[in-house]
C-alpha cells in the first residue's frame, strides 16, 4: 500500500498499525515520515 503523507500541515508523526490475514498485528508509534522515505513492516 502507498500513502502520501506530504500535507500543509507539515505534521511528521504518525502511528502505524497494520493487522494481517492470519492476524498478525504490528504496530508502530511516533514515526517520522518526513525523514524517511519508506517504510516496511516485516511480520
Amino acid at each position: 500500500m502507498r500513502l502520501n503523507f506530504d500535507n500543509k500541515y507539515g505534521y511528521c508523526l504518525f502511528d502505524f498499525r497494520a493487522e494481517f490475514v492470519d492476524g498478525t498485528v504490528l504496530q508502530r508509534q511516533g514515526v517520522n515520515v518526513c525523514e524517511i522515505a519508506d517504510y516496511y513492516y516485516t511480520p
